[in-house]
């Protein structure tokens, strides 16, 4: 068997001390730039996006290869630093293991999100979870390798944030940057999409995904979207009214002699995020479902003398 020269070991030092310390510090920053990410995402949009405009493919394009292509890069690199350290300690070639382990965690943090955590915890503070991970990984790995102090202290100073960013209430003061000049009055996450509530004056306005979808104190608009409708029905008394019920058009529609409201929304959140802002959905006429409109319709027995769809 060949014997390695006194250039190849030293070689070989080197490459493993760099590796080393590579993941070390790719493990904190992989569990750093998530949150980072996100910071940035809320506070460069209406600096960089006109506030309320539509933005077209290609800005959205650059905008997100802008604020993805650091951890996106940092990440292909640490995977394949992993792998080729897995595979030298081993000494086989591990890399069909490795992408079949990679997948296995995509899926089954891919479910745990999904089924679990967007139901209880905001997105600042899943990714602080991710964040001590990734801090308990890059301490277990500094104290098997070198037994130094540095990986304790950065340990500690990340549990301590991450106790911070649970506690505290990051989520509400990032979202300021998307609604300037308005008081947060409610936040909810939810697999549908971002719940926000928030107060102007005596306005509160319900935001979908940063999209207004509705707004206290506008009659005008829920008196058109109601009445050029019901006037071409003598004496309705059944109304079908898919969304639209945290808008104000059921005060409208109980201006005509109605017996019931069945107020049809996809999203459960929306109706009790709609609770902080109106009563109407609680109305004794009011029966809210929840479901699709086509599925809904499809199965439907009842006959509605008007449906209205709010858009």
């Amino acid at each position: 068997m060949k014997q390695k020269t006194a250039y190849e070991i030293k070689v070989c030092d080197w490459c493993s001390d760099v590796c080393s310390s590579d993941l070390f510090s790719n493990l904190i920053w992989l569990g750093i730039l998530p949150l980072a990410t996100t910071v940035f995402l809320y506070f460069l949009k209406n600096l960089i996006f006109i506030p309320g405009s539509l933005v077209g493919l290609f800005d959205v394009f650059l905008y997100s290869l802008g604020l993805l292509l650091p951890f996106c890069v940092l990440s292909g690199y640490s995977f394949t630093l992993y792998t080729l350290m897995l595979s030298d300690k081993v000494k086989a070639n591990l890399i069909g293991r490795a992408y079949a382990w990679e997948a296995v965690g995509s899926l089954t943090g891919g479910l745990l999100f999904s089924f679990i955590l967007v139901f209880v915890l905001k997105s600042m503070q899943v990714l602080s979870l991710v964040l001590l991970v990734n801090l308990i990984g890059a301490y277990l790995w500094r104290k098997e390798k070198e037994k130094k102090k540095s990986g304790s202290i950065i340990l500690f100073a990340g549990i301590i944030a991450v106790i911070g960013l649970l506690v505290f209430p990051v989520d509400r003061y990032i979202q300021h940057f998307l609604y300037p000049n308005q008081q947060i009055i409610h936040l909810r996450e939810s697999p549908f999409g971002n719940l926000v509530v928030t107060r102007t004056g005596d306005q509160a306005n319900l935001f979908e995904n940063g999209v207004l979808a509705a707004s206290t104190l506008d009659p005008i608009t829920n008196e058109e979207d109601v009445h050029y409708v019901m006037l071409q029905r003598p004496d309705p008394k059944s109304v079908l009214l898919i969304s639209g019920g945290v808008t104000g058009m059921i005060r409208e529609i109980l201006k005509y002699p109605v017996d019931t409201i069945d107020y049809l929304e996809i999203n459960p959140w929306i109706v009790s995020t709609g609770r902080t802002i109106t009563k109407d959905i609680d109305l004794p006429q009011v029966h809210v479902i929840i479901g699709d409109a086509r599925q809904y319709m499809r199965k439907c027995e009842k006959k509605y003398d008007v449906i209205l769809i709010h858009s």
